[in-house]
């Protein structure tokens, strides 16, 4: 899809290559092969901007930008040993989150909130 200058692609990349980290090659529109690096930690949502690899500007110099959404895939079946390493990953990560639900409050901007304790 164009924006503007901008080129923009969906980059769908499996969990394990978004939580460790990975290099894919796609082509720019001039037929050559690009790197996008995709960062260890990189969550669903996130942009990868490839500066000069968009559109060329008309009446000046350079290019827009590609940028790349980024969807993670999680796999649906599972073997026993991959169930048991993310078990394991999940049970002794200091730093997992656990499962959290978003309350309305939580979620909800300042005068949504405001607007709540008058109607009680």
């Amino acid at each position: 899809m164009r924006e503007n200058n901008d080129l923009h692609l969906r980059l769908t990349v499996p969990m394990y290559d978004a939580a460790l980290g990975t290099q894919l090659t796609v082509d720019n529109l001039a037929g050559e092969r690009t790197t996008i690096e995709v960062p260890g930690g990189t969550q669903p949502g996130d942009t990868i901007h490839l500066p000069g690899e968009g559109m060329p500007r008309l009446r000046a110099e350079g290019a827009g930008d590609m940028v790349a959404h980024v969807q993670v895939t999680v796999p649906t079946a599972l073997t026993n040993e991959e169930r048991a390493t993310l078990e394991d990953l999940r049970d002794g990560h200091p730093d997992n989150p656990a499962v959290h639900v978003e309350s309305d409050e939580e979620h909800d901007g300042f005068f949504s909130r405001m607007r709540g304790k008058f109607r009680r």
